[in-house]
């Protein structure tokens, strides 16, 4: 398809979104978008010392229904100001999948996805979704506070899933099972694009099951499973020969979402093993503690308390994170983010290296 052609067809269908979400009685178009203020406070900080704005990112979502029982979903998202000829910003394919309905409790999707585990990862685009600036780094962006190079699980996958839903026990019962290509080992320095081909013959596996067991409480389980090639970096640092090993990666997650009047609960725990074939296991686990309090139906302070230990055999390695902020609503999808954001580290810590840090953020966040 002729680019220019498409760029045209996508503005046009913004334009048209002005008036309408529903742009064709089988084609809807969402999205959202964030434009944030950082500052990191302290001086030992990493963060952004000048107080910068940053036109975070533009996301449009796309539903078609070309027949019934079958959807198509894409989203498409432009970070940072998108300006590829200055080689600015970036713009990615969140997720396109195709979702055939057999029924409601049996639905097939085949493409790209999020990986469905735990309560951000599937919503860590959507900036309207959820209360705060960021989603947590103890749980979903564990290389941000000394996790290493392989995450819990990956954010994305490309394979098969099937979901669906059903009631149990007069509650509503829903599960996700996903079957993919899986992570590709080293973060930043594999040439494998794994929504293209897999670089062994191992496939990833995971999961999560959620379920409402009272009212106004639903708790999740989730997990994932992968083996990933290992390579001789000093020998072979463009990953052009496996060694013909494999490391395990197994994550497993608990997720508790309690909303009651204005009161708003959640708490998640991650953990999990590294297992190479030479050297020992790493043992690690991450959790989030987040409480919130609506009142004039638009003004909600929250606290969230992080902690992440990236290996348990290790005595000084661990980050904590403790957040107090501020949404407030005001209009019917558009927020406003404000919070502080204190980080403190012990010496061990990969990433962050004992360095204690306080920063400022703040969104404004538009939903259509």
């Amino acid at each position: 398809m002729n680019v220019k052609f498409l760029l045209i067809a996508i503005l046009f269908m913004m334009q048209c979104s002005l008036f309408s979400k529903d742009l064709h009685p089988h084609v809807k178009l969402n999205g959202y978008s964030s434009f944030e203020f950082e500052y990191e406070i302290s001086d030992k900080g990493d963060g952004d010392k000048n107080g910068s704005f940053d036109a975070d990112s533009i996301d449009l979502v796309f539903n078609i229904y070309p027949v019934n029982r079958l959807r198509f979903a894409i989203d498409i998202s432009y970070e940072h100001g998108t300006a590829t000829e200055d080689n600015r910003g970036n713009v990615a394919m969140e997720y396109a999948f195709g979702e055939y309905t057999y029924n409601e409790y049996l639905k097939i999707r085949f493409g790209k996805m999020f990986s469905h585990f735990g309560i951000y990862n599937e919503i860590h685009t959507a900036k309207t979704s959820f209360l705060t600036f960021k989603e947590p780094k103890s749980t979903n962006k564990i290389s941000k506070v000394g996790g290493g190079d392989f995450l819990f699980y990956p954010r994305w996958q490309v394979g098969l899933a099937v979901t669906g839903e059903f009631d149990l026990a007069d509650k509503e019962f829903d599960y996700i099972l996903q079957l993919s290509n899986g992570d590709q080992g080293d973060e930043g320095g594999q040439d494998t694009n794994p929504f293209e081909s897999d670089n062994n013959t191992q496939k990833a596996f995971g999961g999560r099951f959620r379920y409402n067991i009272l009212e106004d409480l639903r708790l999740g389980l989730s997990f994932y499973h992968d083996i990933v090639e290992e390579y001789d970096d000093d020998l072979d640092p463009k990953h052009e020969n496996p060694t013909g090993q494999h490391t395990s990666v197994f994550s497993y997650g608990f997720q508790a979402e309690y909303q009651i009047r204005n009161l708003t609960f959640e708490f998640e725990y991650t953990g999990g093993f590294v297992d190479p074939s030479s050297g020992s296991s790493i043992d690690r686990y991450g959790v989030t503690l987040l409480g919130a309090y609506t009142f004039k139906d638009k003004y909600t302070p929250y606290v969230r308390l992080e902690y992440f230990d990236p290996n348990q055999d290790v005595s000084n390695d661990e980050a904590t994170i403790f957040i107090c902020g501020l949404n407030i609503e005001v209009l019917r999808w558009f927020n406003v983010k404000v919070e502080i954001n204190r980080t403190w580290s012990e010496d061990g810590n990969l990433e962050l290296n004992g360095k204690n840090t306080t920063q400022f953020n703040s969104s404004f966040v538009i939903g259509f």
